[in-house]
């Protein structure tokens, strides 16, 4: 038999306390069964899991939107041009903008 849905009230309980302490308050009081409870917890894991997912993988679009300026930026601080001559501060500046506007 599937679970029944949780009511407002107990949604409620797991919004103000959290998931853990939540579903640890509804089992203790009753309002919810052991089973109930492991399958809102793992809904919780698979929910929490899918945010760390989208965060790394945010952190490699960080990662890979960064090598550009880096390498222009080494390429400027081992640059002996002169300043007229050097074209790396212009595509570092628009390497900068494009980084930032990915924002």
């Amino acid at each position: 038999m599937a679970n029944p849905k949780l009511s407002p009230d107990q949604v409620g309980v797991l919004m103000n306390e959290g998931t853990f302490r939540g579903l640890k308050k509804l089992l203790q009081t009753g309002q919810i069964t052991e089973a109930h409870g492991a399958d809102i917890l793992a809904k919780s894991y698979e929910t929490l899991l899918g945010q760390v997912k989208e965060a790394k993988r945010e952190m490699q679009r960080v990662q890979t939107e960064l090598q550009r300026p880096e390498n222009l930026l080494t390429i400027g601080k081992q640059s002996r041009k002169p300043l007229s001559r050097d074209t790396t501060h212009s595509e570092v500046g628009v390497a900068l903008m494009a980084f930032d506007g990915g924002w």
